[in-house]
């Protein structure tokens, strides 16, 4: 997609129009959005801080509107994944 069409999609999820967004690890990096309640992680990002990072997008919010927060990993099969 195009960059209007990015830029369209985070303004949309700023005020609140949008329920939810895939976004690559690229959300993680300069966009602030406060009222993400949720992160859905597809598999190991390459390092803890990576995950804390993406995390830590969930419940900025909550500072505001008091409502909690989540962030869930899921493990695919390969051993770096197995061992978390």
């Amino acid at each position: 997609y195009t960059a209007d069409v990015r830029r369209s999609i985070e303004q949309r999820l700023f005020v609140g129009d949008l329920l939810g967004v895939v976004a690559t690890s690229a959300l993680e990096l300069g966009v602030d959005v406060g009222g993400i309640d949720l992160t859905l992680h597809c598999g190991y990002p390459g390092s803890i801080a990576s995950v804390m990072q993406q995390a830590g997008r969930a419940g900025r919010g909550g500072k505001v509107d008091g409502k909690p927060s989540i962030s869930i990993m899921v493990a695919f099969s390969s051993p770096s994944e197995q061992h978390l």
